[in-house]
């Protein structure tokens, strides 16, 4: 008798550059006027980590590729 195998899973759906840029630029702006909000140190703080973020996303996808 042979042995049932599941069949394979579907390949997961990536993202598209595009989605990311918008998601990220939403998440940015909400960040960096949350952190304005606090004081000007916070706001310097969160706009060097979205832009390292950034920086991080970027380099990702150009090696996906």
């Amino acid at each position: 008798m042979a042995a049932v195998h599941p069949p394979p899973a579907p390949d997961r759906p990536r993202i598209s550059r595009s989605t990311l840029v918008v998601v990220l630029s939403i998440a940015a702006g909400a960040v960096c006027l949350a952190a304005a909000a606090i004081s000007t140190k916070a706001l310097s703080i969160a706009m060097c980590a979205v832009i390292l973020v950034a920086l991080i996303c970027s380099y990702r996808l150009n090696n996906r590729e």
